[in-house]
C-alpha cells in the first residue's frame, strides 16, 4: 500500500525510536494509572485524542480578496501557498489500519509523544489570515492520525488572527472552525492583531454585529491611544444600546467619526 512521504518518514523515525520508547511509555503508563483519579484543568490537551466524529479539510487557499493587502504587512511565514482553508469542506482520506502500519500500533502514550512533535509548529506563532493558515503535512496522510493529532495541534501552538484594515470576518471563521471541530476557544492560544488602514465600512459592519450579539470580541486594546479608545468607546455604546434599534446606534457612530477622522484622516474614505 503507498502511503505519503510524511507518512513513511514518520514510520521510519516510529521505528528507530521504539525500543529505547517503549520502556518509557510502559514507566508512564504505570505512572497514569497511580494518578487516574486526578482531575487537572487542561489534561485533555495532552491526552491522546481520537474523536471520530471530526471532519475532514481540504487544503485549498481561500479567494484572495485581501491577500494583496496583506502581503506587505504580514510576516515572511505567511507568504506561503500551502495554507489550510478557514471554510470547513470535506475531503476523502485514505483510510490505514494497524495491520497497514506501524505507528498505529505503538502505545497510545508514544504515538501522542510522536504526534507532538509532528503538529507543533516551529515558528512562535501562526499566522491567520483571510486566506488561511500553516498546518502540518502530517494531518493529511489518513483519517485515524488526522483524528489523533487534529485536537493536538489547536492545542499546543499558538495562533495570531489578522484582522486585515478592520474586517473581524476572518476571527469570526477561526472561532466556527474551532466550533465545527469541537474544539474549545479554551484550549487554544490565540490573539487577535490588527493591521492594515482605517476602514469606515468594515468597522461599521463589526459593530453592528457586536450591537446584535453575534460576535462578542472586540479590537485589541494594547496599545491605549486615543484612537483605540474612542473604538472602544463605540463598541461599548453598541453593547449598551443591544435591544434598541440599530438606526440609533448608527446615529451615534456618525456622531463619533468626527473625532476619529482628527486623529487619522483615512477614516473619512
Amino acid at each position: 500500500m503507498h502511503l505519503d512521504p510524511a507518512w513513511n518518514m514518520l514510520a521510519d523515525t516510529a521505528r528507530r525510536q521504539t525500543e529505547c520508547a517503549a520502556k518509557e511509555a510502559r514507566e508512564v503508563v504505570e505512572a497514569r494509572d497511580d494518578t487516574e483519579a486526578d482531575n487537572v484543568p487542561g489534561k485533555e490537551a495532552g491526552a491522546l485524542l481520537t474523536d471520530s466524529t471530526l471532519q475532514d479539510f481540504p487544503k485549498t487557499a481561500m479567494p484572495p480578496s485581501s491577500a494583496a493587502q496583506q502581503s506587505s504587512s504580514m510576516p515572511e511565514a505567511v507568504q506561503r501557498d500551502d495554507k489550510v482553508a478557514l471554510a470547513p469542506i470535506p475531503q476523502t482520506l485514505p483510510a490505514v489500519t494497524g495491520q497497514d502500519s506501524f505507528l498505529l500500533n505503538l502505545p497510545p502514550e508514544l504515538r501522542t509523544e510522536i504526534y507532538s512533535l509532528a503538529v507543533k509548529s516551529p515558528t512562535r506563532h501562526i499566522i491567520v489570515d483571510a486566506d488561511g493558515y500553516d498546518r502540518p503535512p502530517v494531518l493529511g496522510t489518513c483519517k485515524e492520525v488526522r483524528a489523533d493529532a487534529l485536537k493536538l495541534f489547536y492545542c499546543t501552538n499558538t495562533f495570531t488572527v489578522l484582522a486585515v484594515n478592520y474586517n473581524y470576518a476572518t476571527m469570526a471563521r477561526f472561532l466556527a472552525l474551532l466550533g465545527t471541530l469541537k474544539i474549545s476557544k479554551n484550549f487554544v492560544k490565540y490573539y487577535f492583531d490588527m493591521i492594515g488602514r482605517p476602514n469606515w465600512s468594515n468597522l461599521r459592519d463589526w459593530v453592528k454585529r457586536y450591537h446584535a450579539g453575534e460576535e462578542d470580541y472586540l479590537p485589541p486594546a494594547r496599545k491605549q491611544t486615543k484612537e483605540r479608545i474612542l473604538l472602544r468607546a463605540l463598541f461599548d455604546t453598541a453593547r449598551v444600546m443591544r435591544g434598541q434599534e440599530w438606526r440609533l446606534v448608527k446615529k451615534v457612530m456618525s456622531a463619533m467619526r468626527p473625532a476619529l477622522i482628527d486623529l487619522d484622516a483615512r477614516w473619512a474614505q
